[in-house]
Order: C-alpha cells, then structure tokens, then sequence
C-alpha cells in the first residue's frame, strides 16, 4: 500500500454520503455505457425521475480513496459524471460513497486524467451532453421547472 501524504478525515471502510463536487475522477474519459450495456442516459433518467437515489444504495456507491488532501474516486467515474452534472442542475445534493485506503498501485492503474482530475470527457458520444439537457428538459416540461434536492 502507498501512503497518502495526509490522513483521511474518514476512516477507510465507512460508507457515508458526499457532494460530487468533493470528488475528482481518475479517468480521462468514460464509455457512454456502463459494463452491463446500460447507457448512462438511462440511469441519469431515473435518478431525475427519482426511480434511483444515489444517496441511498438504491445504486451502488462510488469508492473513493483520500490522496494528497483530496478526495479521488477509484470505482464509478460514469457515476461520478452523472452526479457531478445533476448536482450542477440542483437534482443531486449527496451521493453515498465507501472509503478506501489509498493504495498507489490501484490509483496509478487507475489515473489517467489529463485535468488533474477536474473533468472526464465521455467517449464517443459527442452529443451526450445534449441527451442530458433533453432528460432535463422533459422532466421541466412536466413539472414546472423546479428541481428540489
């Protein structure tokens, strides 16, 4: 195991809840589908249309591990990219999360960000955004525009 050069202010093991924009990605960019062949936008739906809720482990949790005083997810980067932007449109407040011992092997594998983490790009899929913005458009359409966390 590598050492973090500061200790965690949670202990690795516990699962608690917190805000995507805590969290930074180790991915450059992500698939548009998750391993099961699910694509993202779907997912992104039901957490809009609250047939998931990513506070609860209605989805899996993000694991993340604390490194350099930051917060890094290691498992869920197309997660992590969906709350982030439901967090932005105020459809997300916290997202749960489990907590690992850094481990500088795993986090090497795993890094490949060209933005220090600040943003993952999904492969392609040049309209993705757009696809979300529709998702959002819609539910406004049906329920007034007001999104309540």
């Amino acid at each position: 195991m590598g050492n973090s050069d500061s200790q965690p202010p949670i202990p690795p093991g516990s699962t608690v809840t917190m805000w995507p924009s805590q969290i930074l990605f180790t991915h450059d960019s992500i698939s548009p589908n998750f391993q099961d062949g699910r694509c993202l936008t779907e997912t992104y739906d039901d957490i809009v249309y609250k047939r998931l809720d990513p506070s609860t482990r209605s989805i899996h949790p993000l694991v993340v591990t604390y490194h350099n005083g930051k917060w890094w997810v290691i498992r869920g980067n197309r997660r992590l990219y969906l709350y982030k932007d439901l967090e932005k449109r105020r459809f997300v407040r916290e997202v749960l999360v489990t907590t690992e011992l850094f481990d500088e092997a795993l986090y090497n594998r795993q890094f490949s960000s060209r933005t220090h983490g600040a943003s993952a790009r999904v492969r392609g899929a040049p309209n993705f955004d757009r696809e979300l913005d529709r998702i959002i458009q819609k539910w406004n359409r049906e329920n007034g525009g007001c999104a309540i966390m």
